[in-house]
């Protein structure tokens, strides 16, 4: 079976954990003998290249502008953009290159920026499926975070209210939808999405934990952050319980880069504490040999952060905030803590450093359930796509 897999984005263009997901479903499927697999995405120009051993099609944006540039644009072209996500009639043009140049048997989209949700439809008039995994609420809400700080004004929400009725109706000629966690899917079905199409969840895979970098190197316990430093992150209301714990035999890692000014609060808080560092953006071996247990402090809905994924293919046992889909893949007291507020953060620090064991304990934890859900999500695409492509597909 051929799978067309579309993405905004592709390697080497990355916004965060979403697109080396993409990357890693992509090389994964095309070792199955029967799967051929095939990439369509965005470039400045229309290329086509092997990027290890998957043939990735790049094509211009049929929008204003290509998503991958969407901080450098003006919020005029912003609202324009969103507009035509919701409805593009250039979509029938990148259906009618899917259709007769490439043919798959199935077009999965992994993000749906830029194709416009105008292109199931055109889709479905070939006849060929089409499957939509969520990892953001673009369908939803404009920034894609459901966080927002601030209101708009009544003439934008008007705007954002048409936009989103067309992408809800654009939702029903999917054949399937798949959630990254359970949150995520609920999030749209609640609100009336996807109401035609076949409903799964499939959570990202756990990759075999590297059992040498698992090892703790001293008596010393470093907590620590790797991501995006934005506000959704949580990053300062992290800083901040940090610092109320006592002792000297304690440290916190911050790793990556992001919003200057939110960097600046972040670095601003901690100065007065020597037990805390700074990396800046620093790739994931490096950061996770230095640590021991792994903070994910988002304050947002995280659909899933693929960092937690990444920490376990360390061994790493990780402390997470209740906020997303995180919790769906945190098994509480055995590879971690699952936390609801500052208290609780404070509490799950306290207790690996009161209790510096069961950190060795979770990260064996870790390791046995890691061999269980290795690679299930390929194994979960891969069983899905042979059932929707089996499945007859009506107008």
């Amino acid at each position: 079976m051929k799978i067309l897999i579309a993405s905004s984005k592709y390697h080497p263009y990355y916004w965060g954990g979403g697109e080396y997901s993409v990357k890693k479903l992509a090389e994964e499927l095309s070792k199955y003998n029967d799967v051929e697999v095939e990439v369509l995405t965005f470039g400045e120009e229309n290329n086509t290249e092997v990027i290890s051993n998957v043939k990735v099609r790049r094509i211009k944006s049929k929008n204003i502008y290509w998503s991958y540039f969407a901080k450098k644009q003006s919020i005029f072209k912003k609202i324009i953009w969103h507009l035509l996500e919701a409805y593009n009639p250039r979509a029938g043009e990148i259906a009618n290159l899917i259709a007769t140049e490439i043919k798959p048997d199935l077009v999965h989209f992994r993000n749906i920026e830029d194709f416009s949700t105008s292109i199931f439809k055109y889709l479905s008039k070939h006849k060929i499926p089409t499957i939509q995994t969520l990892n953001t609420y673009f369908m939803i809400e404009p920034s894609g975070t459901l966080y927002r700080t601030s209101k708009a004004g009544y003439f934008i929400m008007k705007i954002w209210e048409q936009i989103f009725r067309i992408k809800k109706y654009g939702s029903n000629w999917l054949s399937a939808v798949v959630g990254v966690s359970q949150l995520t899917l609920n999030e749209h079905i609640r609100r009336g999405y996807y109401r035609n199409s076949k409903q799964a969840v499939i959570r990202t895979g756990v990759q075999k934990v590297n059992s040498n970098q698992s090892k703790r190197k001293n008596d010393n316990i470093t907590f620590g952050f790797i991501g995006n430093l934005y506000e959704t992150k949580g990053v300062l209301e992290m800083i901040t319980a940090f610092k109320i714990l006592k002792g000297q035999n304690i440290n916190l890692i911050v790793a990556g880069a992001g919003n200057s000014d939110y960097s600046e609060k972040c670095h601003k808080l901690a100065k007065d504490d020597n037990r805390i560092k700074f990396l800046g953006k620093t790739d994931q071996e490096t950061f996770f040999t230095q640590i021991d247990v792994s903070i994910i402090p988002s304050i947002w809905m995280d659909p899933f952060p693929r960092v937690l994924i990444e920490a376990y293919s360390f061994g790493k046992p990780v402390i997470s905030s209740n906020k997303g889909g995180a919790k769906e893949r945190v098994v509480q007291g055995v590879t971690g803590f699952i936390y609801r507020n500052e208290e609780e953060l404070i509490e799950s620090m306290e207790k690996l450093i009161s209790e510096p064991k069961l950190i060795s304990t979770f990260s064996n934890n870790i390791k046995s359930w890691a061999k269980i859900h290795e690679g299930d999500d390929i194994d979960q695409y891969y069983s899905l796509y042979k059932e929707i492509i089996n499945t007859p597909q009506t107008d």
